[in-house]
């Protein structure tokens, strides 16, 4: 939370989420307090090699280990959000005005990343893997911390499946990125066509 703050304050914006709202979507760690177990963040900080040189940058590798990713939101501040919020919003056919469904269901199954110049897989490689890569943020502190954060990218996306496409249709504001929708129509998917919206465009008329 300080980071996100700290870049918030520089580039004058104001974050959304309060500290409680950001530690309890961040990747933790179990640690032993006077004989109990309790679950505190992981902490992260700047590469020492100065490899992230701006704030949008960094607050970008920040938000690949949250497992989701920042937009200035409807308030004009700054938001955390993650893929997948499901919203129940089902867009029938006589609402739409074009579609392009693609017939294969992305599915996520592993994360790959490089970690102190070796490569680390959480997960498999069956469907897809998201390769994260030499993330900055990830190139000081103790391997098994840089670990427990991969491992936390993967439970963040291994239940995400959708299909992609686009649609063309009357609109709805209260969907926004990250959303899950159904489509009616299209059988790609047996339990209806999920789609992940993660882009749009909005024409107010």
């Amino acid at each position: 939370y300080s980071l996100i703050y700290q870049c918030c304050e520089k580039c004058g914006v104001e974050l959304e989420q309060t500290e409680e709202e950001i530690d309890a979507i961040s990747p933790f760690e179990i640690i032993e307090e006077n004989g109990e177990e309790v679950s505190k963040p992981i902490i992260f900080g700047l590469p020492s090699d100065n490899s992230i040189s701006t704030y949008r940058g960094f607050l970008s590798e920040l938000a690949i280990i949250l497992g989701g990713f920042f937009i200035i939101g409807r308030t004009g501040k700054l938001k955390f959000m993650k893929f997948g919020e499901e919203t129940g919003i089902v867009i029938k056919d006589a609402i739409r005005k074009s579609a392009e469904i693609y017939d294969y269901i992305c599915e996520y199954s592993g994360v790959k990343a490089i970690l102190d110049n070796e490569e680390y897989i959480v997960g498999s490689s069956d469907k897809i893997v998201l390769d994260i890569g030499n993330l900055g943020i990830l190139k000081n502190g103790l391997i098994e911390i840089k670990k427990k954060a991969v491992d936390f990218i993967y439970e963040q996306i291994k239940d995400l499946k959708y299909t992609p496409g686009s649609i063309s249709y009357i609109g709805d504001p209260a969907i926004d990125l990250g959303d899950m929708i159904t489509v009616d129509g299209y059988d790609a998917d047996p339990d209806g066509t999920r789609m992940c919206v993660t882009s749009y465009n909005w024409n107010f008329h």
